[in-house]
């Protein structure tokens, strides 16, 4: 028997979290995992972990949330946690959250095992210096795209990197492009394709900015994706393995330069109900689209594989 006990603080922005664990209990029960919680308060946690015993245990943090009280709080319990049992079996530690949370930190970890990230550039050297400049901690905001010939004094308290050209060409119209590796551990669940039009002077590209075209999503993802999907199944395996066990997604670019992939960020992610809803006008045009409910079927089904 495996038993999982979920921590973290309740949020009415973290409904898909509790969406994941109701509706999936009787997957749980079916295949010998019992769960626990969702525990936030210590006295609780840990008249729950000493009822269980020597079982196999997990810790699972279903609200990686962005706040240094509440992770200081969760960082108790992952001790008393890591006292009993194996540090290895806590999904989503408070360790991790740091480095995600930070696309600096997450630039400079990935970078320093050998996944290809964007440059880090936080000053001018080279006339031909092209940057994408957005903000550390993940935001809606508006990102720029800055050139030397601009005479512009870099902000270094901004995420600043060597520009890649994703731009896609569909129908006399350019588009941004940020392709989504959906994630569990290492496995690739889904890859969900988002655009941006140029028309709209922003580079920075987000679910809603998606314009509702099947055929640009389809185009985009024979000419590109299909003959790169082996490479792009290893890169979300090497990462995996970097990170562990958990929901992670990775916005990543495909150059028009170099023909690479670059990760341009990485976040703790069970769904994303944005994409879904927003999509769901074209969903049924879309040659290479897993529906929601087949999407976090396959979620659930590969978590469980690999506990």
């Amino acid at each position: 028997m495996i038993n999982i006990i979920f921590i973290g603080k309740r949020s009415s922005q973290n409904k898909i979290n509790d969406y994941f664990i109701k509706s999936n209990q009787s997957i749980f029960t079916k295949n010998n995992i019992n769960t626990h919680g969702i525990f936030y308060e210590y006295k609780k946690f840990k008249l729950c972990l000493d009822k269980i015993g020597n079982s196999k245990i997990y810790l699972f943090n279903i609200h990686p949330i962005l706040n240094t009280n509440i992770n200081k709080n969760i960082k108790k319990l992952e001790d008393l946690f890591i006292s009993k049992n194996d540090q290895s079996n806590i999904i989503h530690p408070v360790s991790l959250i740091k480095i995600i949370e930070n696309k600096v930190i997450t630039n400079e970890f990935l970078t320093k095992n050998n996944i290809k990230c964007p440059q880090i550039i936080n000053n001018f050297t080279n006339p031909n210096d092209i940057i994408f400049q957005n903000e550390i901690i993940g935001t809606q905001t508006k990102s720029f795209i800055i050139k030397y010939s601009d005479h512009i004094n870099l902000d270094n308290t901004k995420y600043n990197t060597k520009y890649i050209n994703t731009l896609y060409k569909h129908k006399q119209n350019y588009y941004y492009c940020s392709i989504r590796l959906m994630c569990v551990g290492g496995d690739l669940i889904q890859i969900l394709l988002r655009f941006r039009d140029v028309k709209e002077k922003n580079s920075n590209v987000h679910s809603k900015n998606t314009p509702l075209i099947s055929s640009l999503i389809n185009s985009y993802y024979e000419e590109i994706i299909l003959p790169n999907y082996g490479h792009l199944k290893l890169l979300s395996q090497q990462i995996g393995q970097l990170f562990g066990l958990g929901f992670y997604m990775h916005d990543i670019g495909f150059s028009n330069e170099d023909k690479k992939f670059y990760v341009f960020e990485s976040g703790m992610k069970m769904s994303d109900m944005r994409y879904f809803e927003h999509i769901k006008p074209i969903q049924k045009h879309l040659k290479y689209f897993n529906s929601p409910d087949q999407f976090h079927k396959k979620q659930v089904t590969s978590f469980i594989s690999q506990i």
